[in-house]
């Protein structure tokens, strides 16, 4: 790991890229942001403090970069900052051409474009493909705002600094003058650039430099570790052909359950927070193929559960009916069982008659559960509370065989925990409570 002081010119001079990958969040600041960074430029501007104003960190790994081409980097973090700091140059620039023209080439070369490169190694700034069009289209416009129709953000951050460099006034109310604004923002906006070598972990870097900032959900935690842990010159692919087409048949909340369900189908309990680690610490042994084909597994899965959320996808007849019947009964918890027999863990295919019959040993499953959670028959006395949480029965049987509890070991000999053995104890405990604590005869009333 590299970690040198940088100016702007100095981090965009040369021949140099800085890709944002698939993984990051698609350009998100908003109005909040770009006044908060206008404010810290116009304040410098005005105050001319001796040191620069510092904007925090770039985090960036190195590309292979082909012969004679630019040298390429990967953003891990800093993204939104260099983004937004490449729509404010492009304002700038358009300001400045107005009265010189000459200086929208140059400002190009000095920081938006590599001159010699084609394509998208054109842009000193690759951002997420969602951003690329319009992103593009500030870098290359020469004509100023485009105010027509429903603007991206990147546009509206474009028209935000372009109105910013127009209206802004000095304290004694005359406007500023945007040619001396070029020094301040490429010279004295400083940056700490950390540039990591091959041996350092960037999704783990990533996780550390994002958990203080704006909470992602667990399906971006997971969308991320699947597309770090694979090539660069992959994620396009994987992103574009396995995960999006995902992401969109499930929507996003639906996207976070099926993770869930999916882990749970093979009889692991995972809480909603947990489902990013327990999936991490899973594919954590796998290579990046493995990683890959493991992504596109669940995809498949995904499939399945599509149907369970919307059994109009089921092909089935008797199975798409019991599949309603139990959405309509709020049969949730048994989605990860319903998964895994759809296909099970060992890949093979399940009669579909015998799951609409399964679908239908447990549509009342939920109202059953609700009925005995808190009867007689299933609570114990126990100092283990949280050890025993929402653990699977067979785990609880160890903790109850070594309780000096007797009437826990008695739960431990069962070998399994049910409607039926939670009556039959329930039985079982009045007769005890009966025989130990009598009733008032009928002598004395």
């Amino acid at each position: 790991m590299d970690a040198k002081e940088k100016s702007l010119r100095q981090l965009l001079g040369g021949q140099t890229q800085y890709v944002v990958p698939l993984f990051q969040r698609p350009y998100s600041w908003e109005r909040g942001e770009w006044l908060t960074l206008w404010n810290d430029i116009l304040e410098t501007y005005l105050y001319d403090p001796p040191s620069g104003h510092f904007l925090g960190s770039i985090v960036a790994k190195s590309l292979e970069a082909t012969p004679g081409g630019a040298a390429r980097f990967v953003v891990i973090d800093g993204q939104q900052r260099l983004t937004t700091l490449s729509i404010l140059i492009a304002a700038l620039r358009d300001k400045l051409s107005e009265a010189e023209p000459q200086d929208r080439e140059r400002i190009d070369d000095l920081c938006l474009i590599n001159r010699y490169e084609s394509g998208e190694q054109r842009y000193k700034i690759l951002p997420t493909q969602t951003d690329r069009d319009s992103f593009f289209g500030v870098i290359g416009n020469a004509s100023g705002i485009d105010s027509g129709g429903e603007q991206p953000l990147v546009q509206r951050a474009y028209e935000f600094f372009w109105n910013s460099i127009t209206r802004s006034t000095n304290d004694d109310g005359d406007p500023i003058e945007p040619r001396d604004l070029e020094p301040l923002i490429l010279d004295k906006l400083e940056f700490v650039s950390i540039t990591l070598g091959d041996n350092d972990n960037e999704h783990r870097i990533f996780e550390s430099l994002n958990a203080k900032g704006a909470p992602l959900t667990q399906a971006d935690l997971m969308r991320n570790y699947f597309l770090m842990r694979v090539p660069l010159e992959q994620q396009e692919d994987l992103y574009e052909g396995v995960w999006l087409p995902m992401q969109e048949m499930l929507g996003q909340k639906h996207l976070v359950d099926f993770f869930r369900y999916q882990h749970m189908s093979s009889g692991q309990f995972v809480r909603q927070g947990d489902i990013y680690q327990v999936w991490r610490r899973n594919l954590e042994h796998l290579d990046s193929q493995g990683v890959a084909d493991k992504l596109r597994d669940l995809s498949g899965y995904a499939h399945f559960y599509k149907r369970l959320i919307d059994p109009e996808n089921e092909p089935d007849t008797i199975l798409r009916e019991q599949l309603e019947r139990l959405n309509r009964w709020g049969g949730q918890t048994m989605y990860p069982f319903a998964l895994w027999l759809y296909e099970g863990a060992d890949g093979r295919s399940v009669d579909r008659t015998s799951l609409a019959k399964v679908l239908q040993f447990s549509e009342n499953a939920d109202a059953t559960h609700r009925n005995l959670v808190h009867t007689l028959g299933n609570l114990t006395l126990t100092g283990y509370n949280p050890e025993l949480s929402n653990k699977p029965f067979r785990e609880k049987r160890a903790y109850f065989a070594d309780s000096n509890v007797a009437m826990n070991k008695e739960i431990a000999e069962e070998a399994g925990w049910g409607p039926e053995q939670i009556r039959s104890r329930a039985e079982q405990l009045a007769k005890r409570a009966i025989e130990i604590w009598p009733g008032p005869s009928e002598a004395t009333t």
